[in-house]
C-alpha cells in the first residue's frame, strides 16, 4: 500500500474522535477508490484503522507527560514538548512511519488538549 494512502487512512481515523462507526471502513474504502483510484479490501482498512486508533490512544495517554508550563491564557501547541512527545509515541510504535505518527499525534493534540 502506498504511503500517501496510509497517511490518508491515519488522518481520517484520528480525525474521528471516539469510536469509529460500524461502516467506517466501507466508507473509507469508497473514498480511497475515488480519491486515489486504488481498490483496497475492507478488512485491510479495518485492521489499519484499528492500529491507528491504538496509536491515538497511546498518544492521548502520554500527552499529559509532555505538557510544558502554559505561556498563554489559552491552550497553545507551544505548550507541548514535541520532541519528547514524538519520542514517547515513537518508542511504542517503532515500525510505523514518522509521517503517520505525526498525523495521528497532531489530531491527539487537537482533540485532547486544544479543543
Amino acid at each position: 500500500m502506498k504511503k500517501i494512502i496510509q497517511i490518508d487512512i491515519a488522518n481520517e481515523t484520528a480525525r474521528h474522535y471516539g469510536a469509529l462507526e460500524n461502516d467506517f471502513s466501507e466508507k473509507l474504502v469508497r473514498r480511497i477508490r475515488r480519491k486515489f483510484k486504488t481498490k483496497l479490501e475492507v478488512n485491510e482498512v479495518s485492521v489499519l484503522a484499528g492500529h491507528y486508533k491504538d496509536i491515538y490512544a497511546v498518544a492521548a495517554k502520554v500527552l499529559k507527560d509532555c505538557l510544558l508550563p502554559r505561556t498563554e491564557k489559552y491552550a497553545d501547541p507551544k505548550d507541548i514538548d514535541h520532541i519528547k512527545y514524538m519520542k514517547l509515541v515513537g518508542n511504542n510504535f517503532p515500525n510505523d512511519e514518522k509521517d503517520i505518527l505525526e498525523k495521528i499525534t497532531g489530531w491527539a493534540i487537537y482533540w485532547e488538549y486544544l479543543r
